[in-house]
């Protein structure tokens, strides 16, 4: 299987015959760019908790948006109301046209990719400008969330919890959080839970010892594990749920998934009539908005 390269649009021939993944891409340590220093890439995420000296969102924006330009590779988790944590890749926009060519109704509009390459195609859908904001929360220490899982076979997520509860403490995180590199195939393998990604990409933190240089993306991990009103997701359902801290089980998130309506984290898909407009085809939609793929010499 060919090895997929950044590399700038028509690296491929149309009528090249390549069965390429992001995965692959990503496996493949020679295409990070940050060599496994990922704690100047995750700082723009982290925010302290007095909320000094943090970055606008806009700001944290324009620099996600420029790594498409210089051939950085990138990924952006994304909390969804069905309790899954969601991939995409390669945030970039759509910038207004110089000269007399024609304004359109996606001028300024964030894409990303959704996921894994199916048959060589991505699939666009919109990214909005609030997940680079943040939000406070009280989450669980790594220990509280380690012990609660081992203790509840079948829970998913914890919380909400009170301000005084043992074992949690309040933080700020951003809406989203970049994926860095080397645990970006654990996500691309499929839509994980809470509880998945937190034994899956923390254990793998911890294997590599990477839990201070990827301490922003624990936390974002851990404030994950809350499913709460006004924070990664949303959702009307909240408004009417007694706020308990401990184990939310599932016959509770079953009351909580037949609410999903109000949830501002669903993806809006980008038609093909769209990609028409934005001069896009079906195929090879990464030449414009992320990765190419290529042969290797």
């Amino acid at each position: 299987m060919a090895a997929p390269n950044p590399a700038l649009p028509g690296d491929v021939p149309a009528h090249a015959s390549l069965n390429c993944l992001y995965r692959d891409f990503y496996s493949d340590a020679t295409n990070d760019p940050f060599n496994g220093n990922y704690a100047p890439v995750l700082q723009p995420y982290g925010i302290a908790l007095a909320n000094q000296n943090a970055a606008t969102p806009v700001q944290v924006q324009e620099l996600a948006c420029d790594c498409h330009s210089q051939n950085i590779p990138t990924a952006f988790l994304l909390l969804h109301g069905d309790g899954k944590l969601r991939i995409y890749l390669q945030v970039d926009k759509f910038k207004t046209r110089m000269g007399p060519l024609p304004a359109t109704v996606w001028d300024d509009t964030m894409f990303a990719q959704k996921g894994e390459l199916h048959h060589n195609n991505g699939q666009l859908v919109i990214w909005r400008q609030n997940y680079f904001r943040q939000v406070a929360i009280r989450v669980p220490l790594a220990d509280t969330i380690d012990a609660a899982f081992a203790g509840d076979a079948v829970a998913l997520q914890l919380g909400p919890f009170e301000d005084g509860d043992a074992g949690t403490e309040p933080i700020r995180v951003r809406r989203t959080c970049y994926g860095p590199p080397a645990y970006v195939p654990l996500f691309l393998a499929g839509n994980l839970s809470p509880r998945e990604a937190w034994m899956a990409v923390h254990g793998q933190i911890v294997i590599d010892n990477r839990a201070q240089e990827c301490a922003v993306l624990v936390d974002y991990l851990r404030a994950a594990m809350i499913c709460r009103i006004n924070a990664l997701v949303m959702s009307n359902w909240f408004k009417k749920r007694k706020r308990v801290a401990g184990i939310i089980s599932p016959p509770d998130l079953d009351k909580f998934f037949d609410k999903i309506a109000e949830d501002d984290n669903w993806e809006s898909i980008v038609p093909l009539p769209a990609l028409t407009q934005l001069g896009l085809q079906s195929h090879h939609q990464g030449s414009v908005f992320g990765l190419q793929v290529r042969r290797k010499a």
